[in-house]
């Protein structure tokens, strides 16, 4: 269940300009890299904003260890690398959405449901619900302002660091 997202991003003018100045594989590299550093400002913010364990599982539980979730978030790129992706790897995924909405508390198995076309029988029964705990809105909501400016300013560092890097370059052949 995946929302579009739109931010305000007026304090970024002019780095269009400014990029269209670069080449095309440099401007993407730029933009991929700068990108990365404002996904790690989220995904440090998600791991924050998730709930403590408060003890160990017992030793026959399934449940999950302390701090496996939060060890398993991670954030990915796309193959453009324009979108960037954070949140829990296949192993844990269904734990951070079960945090995200809440469930129901099943005991004795898989609950019977059909969606109309699909039918799965179970002999588990619901016997309360754990309401949601949410952590990925709301990190985004805290800290999509210094994402945004840990972006900004790891571009900047790569532009100058490629015109410097061009300079000396230009010096050396002449």
């Amino acid at each position: 269940m995946a929302e579009e997202l739109t931010i305000d991003t007026h304090e970024l003018d002019g780095f269009a300009e400014l990029l269209d100045r670069f080449p095309v594989e440099v401007q993407n590299k730029m933009v991929k890299q700068s990108l990365g550093a404002g996904a790690a400002v989220f995904m440090l913010g998600v791991i924050q904003k998730l709930p403590p364990r408060p003890e160990a599982p017992s030793p026959h539980s399934t449940a999950s260890q302390p701090g496996a979730l939060a060890a398993d978030i991670h954030a990915v790129a796309s193959s453009s690398g324009r979108t960037w992706f954070v949140g829990a790897g296949p192993t844990m995924a269904y734990l951070l959405r079960w945090l995200e909405y809440g469930h129901q508390l099943v005991k004795g198995g898989q609950i019977p449901w059909t969606d109309g076309k699909r039918r799965r029988g179970g002999t588990g029964r619901v016997i309360g619900h754990v309401p949601a705990y949410p952590a990925l809105r709301p990190a985004f909501d805290t800290y999509w302002q210094n994402a945004l400016h840990a972006f900004s300013e790891e571009l900047q560092t790569r532009m100058a660091t490629y015109w410097n890097d061009s300079l000396r370059r230009v010096g050396r052949v002449a």
